[in-house]
């Protein structure tokens, strides 16, 4: 006896159900009394993580270094309210095209004249 070969739409019908399987396992894994015990630290190491991080931003921030980052950030937040910092990248930039261009221009123009010299030889 041979089997007779599987329907196309079969292969549909057993992705659906390998689908429905893994989604299943992994409901049920998740949802186990070890898997509880895991999620449960897991929050936990996140709650100890965050209260020390609070502990260490809040200490940076007090400590002398820490009033200095702040001045700093102020005094950067004024000048881009005022301005200063957007005039300041406009004239770098307008610099840096100015240096592209001209560089291009060189190129271009040795590359013209070596053509020319190519042609006339």
């Amino acid at each position: 006896m041979t089997e007779e070969p599987k329907k196309e739409g079969d292969f549909e019908s057993e992705f659906r159900r390998l689908g429905e399987n893994l989604k299943n396992s992994f409901q049920s894994a998740w949802d186990s009394p070890s898997s509880q015990s895991l999620q449960d630290d897991i929050k936990s190491g996140f709650n100890q993580l965050s209260e020390t991080l609070n502990e260490i931003i809040t200490g940076f921030a007090e400590s002398p270094t820490g009033q200095k980052l702040q001045e700093g950030v102020d005094d950067f937040g004024a000048q881009l309210q005022s301005g200063e910092v957007e005039a300041k990248v406009r004239e770098e930039l307008l610099s840096v095209l100015d240096t592209v261009n001209a560089e291009l221009e060189k190129i271009s123009s040795n590359l013209a004249a070596k053509s020319q010299d190519d042609g006339e030889a």
